[in-house]
């Protein structure tokens, strides 16, 4: 096939896996032209995938969006997923299904025909009938729950024949951020769901699993459905529950709802007026705006907001920007085009106004970016080399004592960095510019490595002693820090007389001695 461009996309029908989920028997036979023959081997696989829940980063898109309000009855809901294969590797019937339909549908459903409780046993979503068939016992964890009625199902969910109809595999090319959506082989599976919204109404999208439950769809009767329905449906019957994969709540609000109807109601009074002359735009959307720089200079710049009269090159995906000058670029006429850069620190602003997102952030510093960066930078100094001491000793222990030395108030790591410009940001620059730019002191850097209980030496290796438990059980034993001080000190004189030195004389160096095992346990 062609090689697809930006804004090209390739639909296929299906893509489904040579084998399904589920517990499979794999015979193996071998025939041989002389000798005795030999047996045939049976082994037996089990094929797993997502069931009752989706795996992080699965769903790579949902419209319309969760919570927007807007005009989207035109337009039918629909998901998509990260895995091609996603929804043709389970089946929807008890046993083989020949059409290998798929066993995922979208649904919208108003608050008055459904509801979705979070949290519950897998065992109450599912009949009991067939929690043997589909693996489902005490064990299996908890899940999404649709409650519904069997009038409601009838009403609203796809038909059998319909299933195959309301999935597809969609082909993008990896250089368009826009259609590819993150993903990382350019292929995507889509759900979509038959139901148009209708306006004035609240929906919520639900992702159901179908797995086992093709009886209780409606009737393929083989004939188009004469309309859209009715506005809602009459809720009745007995009540009947379905696992969520994925759900999401919108509103569907009255009007027009393309782009050009939207354009021409825009009221742009509420940005405000320019005053004085209009200032000059160029076709490409681009102006010139005044523009003051970290030093205090007053230039001019270019900018251009996100809507364009015309097309633009866009960035290519898989190369995103780190920090905001990372996208200031300089125009043919020598003037910075600070575009990029302005969006990704709006960006970067409205992430930080989420208090989810905050806390999410707020983890991942403390759990795992102090370590990593301070093991990595610290790999690069002289003195943590001559040490020989490992990455994971130098990013638990140097990590534990900086950030004890911020928190307890004591004298300053180092001198304050520099302002930098955007240069800095380039990675041409060598390791020990981006070191030094830390600003560490390394004198007191030393010193800590000085303190650290655990040391990687050259053979033969000293004893054992308690200096190899953990920096946790450290904490909770005050009552041996003074026999681990002498242990560690008789380590560090060790690790001398291992260097040619003589610790008992001035020539040691005293900046490994181990002072301030208070401090780092405190």
């Amino acid at each position: 096939m062609t090689e697809l461009g930006e804004g090209q996309f390739r639909l296929h029908g299906f893509a489904r896996p040579p084998v399904t989920a589920g517990p499979h028997l794999v015979r193996m036979t071998q025939s041989v032209d002389q000798g005795d023959p030999i047996a045939p081997v049976e082994r037996h696989a089990l094929v797993t995938a997502p069931q009752f829940a989706l795996p992080p980063g699965e769903l790579r898109s949902v419209f319309p969006p969760p919570e927007a309000v807007g005009p989207f009855d035109t337009r039918f809901a629909q998901v998509a997923l990260r895995r091609r294969t996603l929804p043709w590797e389970r089946l929807v019937t008890v046993g083989l299904d020949p059409q290998r339909r798929p066993w995922l549908a979208l649904v919208l459903l108003t608050q008055s025909e459904g509801d979705v409780v979070t949290g519950v046993p897998v065992s109450t979503a599912v009949p009991a009938s067939l929690h043997g068939a589909l693996g489902i016992s005490g064990a299996s964890g908890t899940c999404d729950r649709l409650d519904t009625t069997r009038d409601v199902v009838q009403a609203l969910f796809p038909r059998p024949d319909e299933l195959e109809l309301l999935c597809h595999v969609r082909e993008v090319s990896l250089g368009d951020s826009e259609l590819s959506v993150g993903d990382d082989d350019g292929f995507l599976a889509v759900v979509i769901c038959a139901r148009l919204p209708r306006p004035g109404l609240a929906y919520r999208a639900c992702l159901v699993s179908l797995e086992g439950r093709i009886a209780e769809l409606p009737a393929a009767t083989g004939d188009p459905a004469s309309g859209p329905g009715g506005a809602e449906a009459a809720p009745g019957g007995a009540g009947v529950s379905f696992p969520v994969l994925a759900h999401w709540r919108f509103r569907c609000a009255a009007g027009p709802g393309d782009f050009g109807s939207l354009m021409k109601g825009l009221r742009v009074g509420a940005l405000g007026t320019v005053q004085g002359k209009c200032p000059a735009v160029a076709p490409s959307g681009h102006t010139v705006i005044g523009h003051t720089t970290r030093r205090g200079e007053e230039t001019a710049a270019w900018y251009r907001g996100p809507l364009t009269p015309r097309e633009v090159p866009r960035r290519p995906a898989g190369s995103p920007c780190l920090t905001a000058d990372q996208g200031r670029a300089v125009a043919a006429d020598g003037l910075e085009d600070l575009t990029v850069a302005a969006a990704h620190e709006v960006g970067r602003l409205l992430a930080l106004s989420s208090p989810r997102f905050l806390a999410s952030l707020r983890d991942w510093r403390r759990r795992t970016l102090a370590a990593d960066v301070t093991a990595a930078a610290l790999e690069l100094l002289p003195e943590v080399r001559d040490l020989g001491l490992t990455r994971l000793t130098v990013g638990q222990g140097l990590g534990l004592a900086l950030i004890g030395t911020l928190v307890d108030g004591r004298e300053p790591l180092g001198a304050p960095v520099p302002l930098a410009d955007a240069e800095w940001a380039l990675p041409q620059f060598p390791p020990d510019v981006i070191v030094s730019g830390t600003g560490l002191r390394r004198d007191l850097v030393r010193q800590i490595l000085g303190d650290l209980p655990v040391l990687t030496d050259p053979d033969p290796a000293p004893p054992a002693s308690p200096l190899d438990q953990t920096f946790d059980g450290l904490r909770q034993t005050p009552d041996q820090l003074a026999p681990l001080r002498d242990a560690l000190r008789e380590r560090v004189r060790w690790i001398a007389r291992q260097a040619g030195l003589d610790p008992d004389t001035t020539l040691f160096d005293p900046a490994y001695a181990p002072t301030t095992l208070e401090e780092l346990f405190p």
